[in-house]
């Protein structure tokens, strides 16, 4: 998957989004998603572009309660402006480098079940170099439904931990969680 998409300005091929890793933690009503983001700058120059992140956002899940970006090496906080369904930032990538971003966010989910946007990758033109897909779910919870088949799962801490890993990935659906309360 991937949220992200050129918002202003011409794609260039020189800069590519490479890989991510976006842990969901599901609880009753609410979910926090931390998604790790790495971009690669081909050119001999720095590359600043601005992005826009798209949420789910449906009768069923409201636009997040709360959101912060950041970036990975400075460790700074990105500065972010609402846009619809998402959020735009900017990001500056050194040249012949790669760099990570955060985006971390929490969506009230009453209905148990969260979605995360992954066909937006498409519209980079290139399949993610490897894609990993970590969803926690508390021991007393059942998953009920997940749009792509996991790797693995295990019980760790109280909770259940499914983990779906993906090599040269171009996602053609989104990510779709759905849970219920265990009823002992």
């Amino acid at each position: 998957m991937f949220e992200f998409v050129f918002y202003l300005g011409a794609f260039s091929q020189k800069l590519e989004f490479v890989r991510e890793r976006i842990e969901i933690h599901a609880g009753d009503s609410l979910c926090s998603l931390n998604g790790r983001y790495y971009f690669k700058n081909n050119e001999s120059y720095a590359m600043e572009r601005t992005l826009f992140y798209p949420f789910a956002v449906n009768d069923g899940l409201p636009f997040p309660d709360s959101v912060f970006v950041r970036d990975l090496e400075s460790g700074a906080l990105v500065p972010f402006m609402r846009s619809g369904d998402g959020v735009i930032f900017a990001i500056n990538i050194p040249p012949q480098a790669e760099k990570g971003y955060d985006v971390v966010y929490c969506q009230r989910t009453p209905q148990f079940t969260i979605e995360y946007l992954l066909t937006t990758t498409q519209k980079w033109g290139k399949p993610l170099e490897r894609g990993e897909y970590v969803v926690h779910l508390p021991v007393s919870h059942k998953l009920k439904y997940i749009s792509m088949n996991y790797d693995t799962s295990e019980e760790h801490d109280g909770e259940i931990v499914y983990m779906i890993c993906r090599d040269n990935f171009m996602p053609e659906e989104n990510l779709i969680v759905q849970w219920e309360r265990e009823i002992k």
